[in-house]
């Protein structure tokens, strides 16, 4: 990951002021996300989503739609699933449903 790809402490002061509480989520190849809780709302409207689609599309539209909510930093465009390494969507939505209290089993750090 280069400097100009690194969030900034104004950047990352300013995500706290938004969500609260960011965690930062890095993958082997130092590529680093800052992701935010979801709320039982959003939790809850996309599990009724994914339920009106094919069975075999469910779980991948849900890790999806979770990364879509709750990665804040870096912003995401509409083609970071199709683009991003393989295991990039899976890992981040079990380390979102992981800050969020949904599992227990996936590390995390806490940006304070």
């Amino acid at each position: 990951m280069s400097e100009d790809t690194k969030i900034t402490p104004a950047e990352l002061e300013k995500l706290k002021a938004t969500y609260g509480k960011v965690f930062r989520v890095t993958f082997p190849d130092r590529e680093e996300f800052y992701v935010r809780r979801l709320k039982r709302q959003e939790h809850r409207k996309i599990v009724e989503l994914v339920e009106t689609v094919d069975i075999k599309f469910r779980n991948d539209m849900a890790e999806e739609k979770i990364v879509e909510t709750a990665v804040v930093w870096p912003e995401i465009g509409v083609d970071f699933v199709s683009a991003s390494p393989t295991g990039y969507v899976p890992m981040l939505a079990a380390q979102i449903l992981e800050v969020s209290g949904f599992s227990k089993d996936v590390n995390r750090v806490e940006v304070v």
